[in-house]
C-alpha cells in the first residue's frame, strides 16, 4: 500500500513537468492471447504487445504510471498474483467473488464468446439461449475445452461446468492452442473461445477449414476490465483510471489502437483466403496482359513486355508500399506476383509467334477496332474476358489498398484508404504509360477506372471504422465480399454504358 500511495504522490509531479524520472510503475500479468496479448514472432525480445497491452500502456500513462508486463503461464496465476500482490493489475470480467481482493475498473473492451466445432459435425447456426446449448450439451454427452483460470459467463453455463468438472465432459486446457489441437484429434467436441482470438489462432494455424464458429448468447460474452490488487493499489487511482479510460474513447485514441491491431488481423484472415489469393492472381494476370498487348502492339521487346506487363500489375503496389514505408513491399513477400507477370509475358510470347491465330486482329480488336465476320466474335469474346479479368483485378485491388492502409496505421483511414486503392490500382497503369511517354494516359483521361476504386475504398474505410467497436469476423468478410462485388458491378456498369470520367 505505501508504493502506491508514494505512487500517487510522484504521478502528478511527473504530468506537471517536474518529470522525477523514473516514473512509478506498476506490473501486469499478461497471457498469450492474440491479437490482444502476444510477442511478435519476429521480434521476441521486444516484449509483449497487442490491442490490451497498448491500450493499458496508453491508459496507465495518461495518470503518470509506467506499465511493466511479466508472462504468467495461466489465467489461475493471475489471480494468485492479484491476491498477493505479486502483481498490480490484470485483465479479467468483473466478477462479485473476486472483489474481495481486487478493485475492477470500467470496460476497457468486450470479449465476445464462440463455440468452436470440428466443421462436419452435426450443430446449429447458433443458440437464441444458454439453456438450448446446455440442452445440446447434456443430450449429447458433449465433451467442452475450457481455458484454466478463465470465466465463462451467465450463471447457468458457471452451474453446467462446476456439476460435471471432475467428468470426462470438462477438459481444462492451459492455452488456445492446446485446444485447438484436442479438438482436432477428437478429444473434445467443442470449445468455447473469444471470436477473434480464435480466428486468429485458426488462420495462423491454417485450420480454418477444419472447424466451424456457432454463436453463443450474449449472455456469454462479458465486458473486460482492468482488475487491480487492493494490497498496491487504490480506489482512487482505480478512478483515474476510469477518466483515462473515458478520455481515449472520447479522443480518438482508443478507436486507434483497436484498428491498429484488431482490424488488420480480421482483414488477413479474409483475403488471407484461397479465393481471395485466387482472384488477387487472376486481376495480376490480367494487368500484365494489358502491357503485353502494348508490346506487341508497339514493337517492344520481350524486356521491354516484361516491363509494360509488370508495372500495371505490381507498380502500383510498390508505389503504395513506398509512400506508407511498409515492410518488406508486399510483391517481396511472395514470388506468386512475379512468376504471375513471367508466366504471362512468356505465353503471351509464344502465342504471337507459334500459334495459327490472327494476333493483329486480337489486338486491334481489344482495342477497340473488333474487324467482322467470324473474327468479330472471336475477338468480342477476347475482349469481354480481358475486360472481366481486368475488373476482378482492380476490385481485388481496390481492397488491397484498403487493407494496406488499415495495416500502415495511415490515418484517417476514410482518406487514405480510399487513396492507397487508387493508387494500387490504377498506379501501375500510370506508370506504364509514362514510359511509353503515352500524352493520352487512358486510366486519367478516357477511362472511368480509378473513380472506381476511390468509391468503393472509401465506402470499405467507413465500413471498417464503423466496426471498429464490433470486431466481427464475420461481418469484416461480408463487408470484403460486398467492396469486391461492388467494384466490379461498378467498372463492368461504367464499361456498357460508356460512363466517362467527369472533365476538369
Amino acid at each position: 500500500m505505501k508504493r502506491a500511495l508514494v505512487s500517487l504522490v510522484a504521478a502528478p509531479l511527473a504530468l506537471a513537468g517536474g518529470d522525477p524520472r523514473p516514473w512509478p510503475v506498476l506490473k501486469g500479468a499478461w497471457f498469450p492471447w492474440e491479437p490482444y496479448e502476444y510477442v511478435r514472432a519476429d521480434a521476441p525480445l521486444a516484449g509483449p504487445t497487442g490491442l490490451d497491452i497498448e491500450l493499458i500502456s496508453r491508459i496507465l500513462g495518461r495518470v503518470g504510471y509506467d506499465a511493466q508486463f511479466f508472462r504468467e503461464p495461466d489465467r489461475n496465476r493471475h489471480l494468485v498474483d492479484i491476491e498477493s500482490g505479486a502483481a498490480d493489475f490484470t485483465t479479467s470480467p468483473p466478477a462479485a467473488e473476486r472483489e474481495r481482493y481486487a478493485h475492477f475498473s470500467d470496460p476497457i473492451r468486450r470479449e465476445i464468446n464462440v463455440l468452436y466445432v470440428r466443421r462436419g459435425d452435426r450443430k446449429p447456426s447458433r443458440f437464441e439461449r444458454v439453456d438450448d446449448m446446455l440442452q445440446m450439451f447434456g443430450a449429447r454427452d458433449f465433451r467442452l475445452g475450457l481455458l484454466e483460470g478463465f470465466d465463462y459467463g451467465p450463471d447457468s453455463l458457471r452451474e453446467y461446468i462446476r456439476s460435471r468438472e471432475d467428468t470426462p465432459l470438462i477438459v481444462r486446457a492451459p492455452d488456445v492452442d492446446t485446444l485447438f489441437r484436442a479438438l482436432q484429434q477428437h478429444a473434445i467436441d467443442g470449445f468455447i473461445m473469444d471470436r477473434l482470438v480464435g480466428a486468429t489462432l485458426a488462420w495462423r494455424s491454417k485450420l480454418v477449414r477444419r472447424f466451424d464458429v456457432v454463436a453463443l448468447p450474449a449472455e456469454c460474452s462479458y465486458d473486460i476490465c482492468l482488475m487491480f490488487s487492493k494490497r498496491t493499489t487504490t480506489p482512487e487511482l482505480v478512478a483515474s483510471v476510469n477518466r483515462s479510460i473515458a478520455d481515449a474513447k472520447r479522443d480518438g485514441s482508443y478507436d486507434a489502437i483497436v484498428r491498429r491491431y484488431a482490424l488488420p488481423m480480421l482483414l488477413s484472415i479474409t483475403t488471407g483466403r484461397e479465393w481471395f489469393f485466387i482472384v488477387d492472381i487472376l486481376g495480376t494476370i490480367a494487368f500484365a496482359m494489358s502491357g503485353v498487348i502494348l508490346a506487341r502492339k508497339e514493337k517492344f521487346d520481350i524486356v521491354g513486355a516484361l516491363v509494360l506487363a509488370a508495372l500495371p500489375a505490381v507498380g502500383g503496389g510498390i508505389l503504395r508500399d513506398l509512400l506508407v514505408h511498409r515492410e518488406p513491399l508486399g510483391v517481396m513477400r511472395s514470388p506468386a506476383y512475379l512468376l504471375a507477370v513471367m508466366i504471362t509475358v512468356l505465353a503471351g510470347w509464344l502465342l504471337f509467334r507459334f500459334l495459327a491465330i490472327r494476333h493483329q486482329d486480337l489486338v486491334l480488336g481489344i482495342f477497340g477496332d473488333t474487324g467482322s465476320g467470324t473474327s468479330r466474335r472471336g475477338v468480342g469474346l477476347a475482349t469481354r474476358a480481358f475486360q472481366v479479368l481486368d475488373t476482378v483485378g482492380l476490385a481485388a485491388f481496390t481492397i488491397i489498398g484498403v487493407v494496406v492502409a488499415a495495416e500502415s496505421q495511415a490515418e484517417p483511414l476514410v482518406l487514405w484508404g480510399p487513396i492507397l486503392a487508387a493508387m494500387t490500382s490504377s498506379g501501375g497503369g500510370i506508370l506504364r504509360d509514362m514510359v511509353r511517354a503515352d500524352p493520352h494516359t487512358s486510366v486519367l483521361k478516357t477511362s472511368f477506372y480509378p473513380e472506381v476504386s476511390l468509391i468503393w475504398g472509401l465506402a470499405f474505410a467507413m465500413f471498417l471504422n464503423w466496426q471498429t467497436d464490433r470486431l466481427n469476423p464475420h461481418e469484416v468478410f461480408l463487408g470484403v465480399v460486398v467492396t469486391f462485388f461492388g467494384a466490379f458491378v461498378t467498372r463492368l456498369a461504367a464499361i456498357h454504358f460508356k460512363v466517362k470520367p467527369v472533365s476538369f
